[in-house]
């Protein structure tokens, strides 16, 4: 059985009404989550498989299975490409572009 993927600790979570904004703390950049996307990193926080995600997805959003799980996977990815999970290094991708970088 593959270990559920889990968000680094070092990438800090910031609720923004429904959804939250994600902060690097190793590139101190910025990312944006929509409720669905937040949904997705706390269940990642939790340990939760992706596949019990998409199960959660379908019953909180009344989503068909197929949409919950490309949900999941697309989500994944990205945050796999943004090195925002444990394991990954930024590769780029379409996360990428919501990043604002702050220098202090």
């Amino acid at each position: 059985m593959q270990t559920p993927p889990k968000p680094r600790a070092d990438v800090t979570v910031q609720r923004d009404g429904e959804g939250a904004i994600l902060l690097d703390l190793r590139t101190n950049a910025y990312f944006e989550l929509n409720g669905t996307g937040l949904s997705i990193w706390e269940a990642l926080a939790a340990g939760r498989s992706p596949a019990a995600i998409a199960e959660g997805l379908v019953e909180a959003f009344d989503v068909g299975a197929d949409e919950a799980r490309g949900a999941v996977d697309a989500l994944l990815a990205e945050l796999a490409d943004a090195g925002l999970l444990e394991g990954s290094e930024a590769r780029g991708g379409r996360l990428r572009r919501l990043i604002r970088r702050m220098r202090g």
